[in-house]
């Protein structure tokens, strides 16, 4: 069984109606917190009733039921398997709801007429002139391998039709039906009966609950259970050491199984299941090699983490399982680590007979390629669902291999601050904590690999890729806030012409996305005779140097050095004395020589090292070093 479509309303946070259509495959829900992600898992198992409250009329307390439409797909072994082991081999079908029966294309059906031997058969009846017997559409029907199943809850009411053999819903009120029977691969028309139901919908019940399993996310698993002869595993998972113990009779299966475990764990060396005195099923774990004969030594489930023993009952419905079963997980990146989960979501694709539908905050299982996307967010109180389709997937993959980003780097943000460099993506954050402590949205700042690709020439091309990532129809990736680069001795008509063609490129056309900093590069902004100081002498504390250097010491030195040309552009070295030259001078060439010098280059300057401290030291005792830096942030930070 799988779930082709669903459409939810009137169903807690789910209020109008809104189709989607899943994936045979692995569907993956995403959204932020109190979307209604369990709320839509909670929908997939069809047996629900808790309206939205926006239902409620103002002069009245009633709330309209909740309402779930679906279609779900049966194969013929699931179907034709239930009919004989669950009815004996009988079925029925109401006469007030099925296609018009009758029995030849031209004659009325004679006296004590019968139908034996439906024998079934792989020929196709599309190609037949019509129009079809009754009968012949039930043999048809038997040819087939999928079955197309509609299903509509009102509250607890529950209605089905099978869409190749019903014309409307059918309910499980008492009534006239057809009575068929299959019995040695062929099917026989009894009659009619009275005071019976349509089997289709005891049938499409039964097989619901019995093929889609939701796994709750505080739900914990024993590690003992009693012994019964029941293989199928329960909704609570409480009987997991008990069908494991019957599962371990199938040595294949079990061995299979133990090694997908120990795929997640390498920690696990092997799963043991045996009964005890009390006629009781318990699992043991050996983190090491077992020892004969001493199940006694083996971890009990217990006593492992709660993840070991959601994985065990998973990898058991997983691997056993003989019928296609909608899987449904609520989290599993809460009690898995990011590598485990991965390798978990690998697994399933091992066994595509299954439909998974897993909700998730996890970037690694976003990013593991699912069938379907799912994205949830919620509008003026109601849950609005969005599905990314194949090919954005793709361009939001290409787009991330261009730039070197991974999903992990900015899922779950709301924007993106793109900078110039590593230096800047770790020193950022921190003047934006320091700078900015109740600002309202979540920022990550992330740096462009190839700083060369938003030069003038490719600007225009390099933003809309940018763009195309972020934002927009993608969910997964955040907006882009800004751009931040350095002024690296531009030109002011260059940066002019930039940010222009930044904003051209931007799809925000009327705000300027592309900003530079007012001095030359990152560096200038730390360049702080305090600062450098107070690093220093933590080197020469940490590598016994003996020198104790002061503030005046660094600014002797930088006021003798300043001057050199190769801290300046080619006719430029003017402006070491005027009052700007703080701002213009090649800082981060300056601090690489003043460090190597002071300290008789025991020390080299690193800027994802030494930026970083130098920009720690003065947020903490000088944050006006960055006001001109604030100035530039405000622009967007604080809209």
């Amino acid at each position: 069984m799988y779930i082709e479509s669903l459409e939810i309303s009137n169903y807690k946070s789910f209020n109008k109606p809104q189709l989607l259509q899943l994936s045979r495959g692995i569907n993956i829900v995403i959204g932020k917190n109190n979307v209604g992600k369990t709320t839509f898992l909670d929908a997939l198992t069809f047996f629900v009733n808790n309206p939205h409250k926006g239902s409620i009329k103002a002069n009245s307390s009633h709330l309209r039921a909740s309402t779930i439409r679906a279609t779900l797909g049966f194969t013929k072994d699931e179907i034709e398997g239930y009919i004989i082991d669950q009815c004996n081999g009988d079925f029925y079908l109401d006469t007030e709801v099925s296609y018009p029966f009758y029995f030849q294309r031209d004659s009325q059906r004679p006296e004590n007429w019968d139908v034996t031997d439906f024998t079934h058969s792989n020929e196709s009846y599309t190609n037949h002139p019509g129009p079809y017997s009754f009968e012949e559409k039930i043999k048809f029907f038997f040819t087939k391998e999928l079955f197309s199943l509609s299903l509509n809850t009102n509250g607890e009411k529950k209605q089905f039709k099978l869409n190749e053999l019903h014309k409307s819903f059918v309910d499980e009120t008492i009534r006239e039906c057809y009575q068929f029977r299959i019995s040695e691969n062929s099917l026989s028309f009894i009659g009619t009966q009275n005071n019976v139901s349509d089997t289709f919908v005891k049938l499409a019940d039964s097989l619901i609950k019995s093929l889609v399993y939701k796994f709750e996310v505080y739900r914990t698993v024993g590690s003992s259970s009693p012994i019964t002869g029941n293989n199928i595993l329960s909704s609570d998972c409480s009987n997991l050491p008990s069908v494991l113990l019957f599962f371990q009779a199938d040595s294949p299966g079990f061995n299979a199984y133990k090694e997908a475990v120990k795929e997640i764990f390498p920690e696990i060396s092997d799963i043991i299941v045996h009964p005890n005195d009390s006629n009781f099923a318990q699992i043991g774990i050996w983190n090491q090699g077992p020892i004969k004969n001493r199940t006694d030594l083996a971890i009990p489930l217990k006593d492992c983490g709660t993840g070991i023993g959601q994985v065990l009952a998973i990898l058991y419905l997983v691997i056993s399982s003989t019928s296609p079963q909608v899987i449904i997980i609520d989290e599993p990146n809460s009690f898995l680590h990011p590598s485990a989960s991965r390798k978990l979501i690998n697994i399933f694709k091992r066994y595509p007979q299954h439909q998974y539908i897993i909700s998730t905050h996890s970037p690694e299982i976003i990013a593991s390629n699912p069938d379907n996307l799912i994205l949830l967010t919620l509008e003026e109180g109601e849950t609005r669902v969005k599905v990314l389709e194949t090919k954005q997937k793709q361009d939001i993959q290409y787009a991330m291999q261009e730039i070197g980003l991974k999903l992990s780097d900015v899922y779950g943000y709301d924007k993106i601050l793109w900078v110039e460099g590593p230096t800047e993506q770790v020193c950022f954050p921190k003047i934006i904590s320091k700078l900015y402590p109740g600002l309202a949205i979540n920022i990550a700042v992330e740096h462009v690999r190839n700083t060369g690709n938003f030069e003038k020439q490719y600007l225009e091309t390099t933003i809309k890729l940018y763009q195309k990532l972020s934002g927009g129809d993608s969910y997964l990736i955040p907006p882009a806030i800004a751009y931040i680069f350095d002024k690296e001795g531009k030109k002011q008509q260059d940066i002019d012409d930039l940010a222009r063609i930044g904003k051209k490129a931007s799809k925000t056309k009327d705000v300027d996305i592309v900003h530079f900093i007012k001095p030359r590069l990152y560096e200038n902004f730390i360049l702080d005779n305090d600062a450098i100081a107070f690093s220093l002498n933590e080197y020469s504390s940490h590598y016994g140097l003996g020198e104790n250097y002061s503030p005046e010491k660094i600014n002797t030195w930088v006021e003798s050095n300043k001057s050199n040309l190769k801290y300046w552009d080619k006719g430029k070295q003017d402006q070491a004395d005027s009052a700007e030259w703080k701002e213009n001078i090649h800082a981060a060439k300056l601090l690489e020589d003043l460090f190597g010098e002071f300290t008789d280059h025991k020390v080299s300057y690193q800027k994802t090292v030494d930026s970083v401290k130098l920009t720690e030291y003065l947020l903490e005792n000088k944050p006006e070093a960055f006001d001109s830096l604030k100035q530039l942030l405000d622009k967007f930070l604080l809209k």
